[in-house]
């Protein structure tokens, strides 16, 4: 094997081994990534759940204040 081939396998072997190692870290921040949005969707579901009840509370407390008007009304 010449040494000009020699020197291009080396330089293949090179760029492969940087590639692999870019692909690893890239891996890394898309786990890292995921994990993020996994967890920004569970808070953003407690936080919808939360809205929903007190959406129920305050409709309830309106429904109430109506059902007293009307009661006062009809006196």
């Amino acid at each position: 094997m010449s040494f000009a081939v020699f020197l291009k396998l080396n330089i293949i072997l090179y760029c492969l081994m940087v590639k692999i190692e870019m692909n690893r870290k890239r891996e890394g921040e898309l786990q890292k990534l995921q994990r993020e949005v996994e967890e920004l969707q569970m808070q953003n579901e407690t936080q919808l759940g939360a809205f929903r009840k007190k959406h129920q509370e305050v409709q309830s407390e309106f429904a109430d204040q109506v059902d007293q008007i009307n009661k006062l009304r009809q006196k």
